[in-house]
């Protein structure tokens, strides 16, 4: 079951990497490569890779050469001249890349874009990395709805665009992504609050060969998620909350630890059950309705440390809860 890991997690991870030796160009290499070659997977044509300012448009513009050298068409679009790009290893792989055999817009007209996107086969969604948080500033705030209602296929890098890595809050607008392409180790905010409605499939890349070294040396906000075959078919990718507080929407948010699965009505139906820090927690695959998740309130009374969570499922599947004391 591979750990997942909170935005600063993953940096510290990043570092104790860096200290074994394989260095963070290093990393933007084989995060481009490996997301390059999910991309294939879908026999694209033509693909056009949005990229943003930092090092997830580094990931970007690898990817973006590896597709041309497999004989793919390439567009890419940046919001600046690849000189100008302020993260250092991203310019150094944008420089490189824009001598190739791809096609670099910069700051496209929605319309230029709209025309960009209706070309492609697969849009790769390259503009925010973990870091992202806040509201969508220009031109993002044009390129993300756009592809929203233009693409067919999307494919995020790390995280989608707009979504916040640790709390898996969208604030403004998100890429809805057929699939997600992330690095190293699943972030907490894929699997908590809109992280599941907007990630799409979850794949991971390793990159590291020996990350199961060094994975425990940091410490996991959650101690994974993991396909279980009960009832109906395997339940995969639970909605989950964090635990430890109610955030402003109403949505619980810091550590979680896969605890243990139980059936909860005579459908079969599977429900999560997971504690940590002393409050006990729920998580809930999508479908299941609000009675479902009363029924596990009730399983969960008197769970670790006496609290539970008054949760109740939306139509979407997500939950929202309060903490009881």
């Amino acid at each position: 079951m591979k750990p997942v890991l909170s935005t600063e997690e993953v940096v510290r991870l990043e570092d104790i990497i860096e200290r074994e030796g394989t260095s963070k160009a290093e990393l933007m290499e084989l995060a481009g490569e490996f997301a390059a070659n999910e991309v294939l997977k879908l026999n694209p044509d033509r693909v056009l890779v949005l990229v943003g300012f930092g090092n997830n448009g580094g990931d970007g513009w690898v990817a973006a050469d590896i597709l041309s050298h497999k004989g793919v068409d390439v567009d890419i679009v940046s919001p600046v001249e690849p000189d100008e790009i302020p993260a250092a290893l991203a310019r150094h792989v944008a420089r490189r890349t824009a001598g190739r055999d791809v096609h670099v817009c910069v700051g496209p007209s929605r319309d230029e874009l709209e025309v960009l996107i209706d070309k492609a086969d697969v849009v790769v969604d390259a503009i925010f990395g973990t870091g992202f948080h806040g509201n969508l500033r220009a031109p993002f705030s044009i390129w993300i709805p756009t592809v929203n209602e233009c693409a067919d296929c999307v494919v995020s890098i790390d995280v989608p665009s707009g979504l916040n890595a640790e709390t898996g809050v969208v604030d403004d607008d998100c890429i809805r992504a057929e699939r997600t392409v992330t690095m190293i180790a699943p972030k907490i905010g894929l699997y908590s609050a809109d992280g599941p409605e907007y990630a799409g499939d979850l794949i991971c890349g390793n990159l590291y060969d020996r990350l199961d070294e060094v994975i425990d040396d940091v410490d996991h906000a959650a101690d994974g998620f993991r396909t279980v075959e009960h009832g109906r078919g395997a339940l995969d990718d639970f909605h989950a909350l964090h635990v430890g507080g109610i955030d402003q929407q109403g949505r619980a948010v810091h550590r979680l630890v896969f605890h243990e699965l139980l059936p909860v009505d005579e459908d079969q139906h599977a429900v999560g059950i997971l504690a940590a820090d002393g409050y006990a927690l729920k998580a809930l695959p999508a479908g299941i309705p609000d009675f479902h998740a009363r029924h596990v309130l009730q399983k969960l009374a008197d769970g670790p440390g006496g609290r539970t969570l008054d949760v109740l499922a939306r139509h979407d599947g997500n939950a929202h809860g309060n903490v009881l004391q």
